[in-house]
């Protein structure tokens, strides 16, 4: 429209969708799919759903640069930061995840393993006891499940960790770095 100015545009209902609903997006694409395909002059993208493929200008991508920089994300992010949400809203929210499918063990290790944040800790007995069936050491992902572990608060792991790595005695911990 930018481009042929909003005069040169008709809007038409040129298709309708019957009982459509909350898992009718699939099929809302395929049609929207068909006239791009057949009027796709006027769209960017070749596919409803889809811009792979298409490449923004230089101007575009400066444009963009510009509009998401450092400054308006955060104060996008301020915008609810602080805010509480009400008893109704939250009673909404939780029906809605109580009514999502659990996740997969495959996606969940999937997410496990390209976590960029993951920090792994390994953790020794102290006095060349042996953790028998574990081993002489193990490697756990995070502070809530070393402290689990060690029978501990997550603070005493904390302070362990700032200082002489020693928890409760028992235990030598030392972070391996981020996988």
């Amino acid at each position: 429209m930018q481009k042929y100015g909003l005069n040169n545009f008709a809007f038409l209902l040129i298709h309708e969708i019957d009982n459509f609903g909350p898992g009718d997006n699939q099929r809302l694409l395929r049609v929207e799919t068909t006239y791009i395909s057949r009027y796709g002059d006027y769209n960017v993208a070749p596919e409803a759903g889809n811009t792979l493929g298409f490449v923004h200008t230089r101007e575009t991508r400066a444009a963009m640069q510009a509009n998401y920089s450092q400054r308006r994300r955060e104060a996008i992010g301020a915008l609810n930061r602080g805010k509480k949400l009400s008893p109704e809203t939250v009673d909404l929210l939780r029906r809605a995840a109580l009514k999502r499918a659990p996740m997969s063990e495959e996606t969940r290790a999937k997410v496990s393993a390209h976590s960029t944040k993951a920090m792994f800790y390994e953790l020794s007995p102290l006095n060349s006891h042996k953790l028998t069936i574990l081993g002489e050491r193990i490697v756990l992902r995070t502070i809530t499940t070393v402290a689990d572990f060690c029978q501990c608060s997550e603070k005493t792991v904390r302070r362990a960790l700032k200082g002489n790595g020693i928890i409760k005695g028992k235990w030598l911990i030392k972070p391996l770095g981020a996988r």
